[in-house]
């Protein structure tokens, strides 16, 4: 059977790009992505999906412009091994991989933030999200947290989860044989921090 063209997907779909309506674009067509959360556009009666593109992109995509086909469903084992192979360093120990995805969990349900935006938050720790609530709290634009106990939980899950991703950055830039500076460390974090959300939506969705 064929695949459709532009099937209504869900968070966690894989898809091939076959068109995209936006002359300003590097994304290549034939370039795969997940979709990793669904908004609505005010302009369109088409949902507006958020795709995490294999290339690094976030671009998102509607029906009324763009052209995709949904892949067929495929195991993390099963697609793009070698760049999920980066992940060894945070997947060294189940406990280690729970960190992670633990917090991720624990933000999602809080509904404080958008996930397609959460990838720098497995890294920035107490600090980063702190700064990000007092933001949103002068936005006045934010789902705030009542509870402070687990205010105070949110907040060390996200540490713990930070130093499990510092911790695999610097042995990730070890192992390619890079020097270890606050540049190219900041650099792979927001790499593994990319891959580790889509992990997290894939297997865990």
């Amino acid at each position: 059977m064929k695949n459709k063209i532009n099937e209504p997907l869900e968070v966690g779909d894989r898809i091939t790009l076959i068109k995209l309506d936006d002359p300003f674009t590097i994304i290549p067509l034939g370039t795969k992505g997940t979709v990793t959360s669904i908004d609505h556009d005010p302009w369109s009666v088409n949902p507006l999906y958020r795709v995490m593109w294999d290339s690094g992109d976030t671009l998102s995509i509607i029906a009324d412009e763009d052209v995709w086909i949904k892949d067929k469903k495929e195991s993390i084992k099963e697609s793009d091994t070698k760049k999920y192979l980066r992940l060894v360093p945070i997947m060294k120990s189940d406990r280690q991989g729970r960190e992670i995805f633990n917090f991720l969990k624990k933000l999602r349900d809080t509904g404080i933030v958008n996930m397609v935006a959460a990838s720098d938050f497995t890294w920035g720790g107490e600090d980063f999200l702190d700064r990000y609530l007092k933001i949103q709290e002068l936005q006045g634009s934010y789902q705030q947290i009542e509870d402070e106990d687990e205010r105070e939980e949110l907040f060390d899950m996200a540490e713990k989860s930070k130093q499990v991703m510092i911790s695999a950055a610097i042995m990730s830039l070890e192992k390619k044989g890079s020097v270890i500076s606050v540049e190219n460390v900041q650099r792979e974090l927001r790499t593994l921090g990319n891959i580790a959300l889509e992990y997290y939506i894939l297997k865990f969705g």
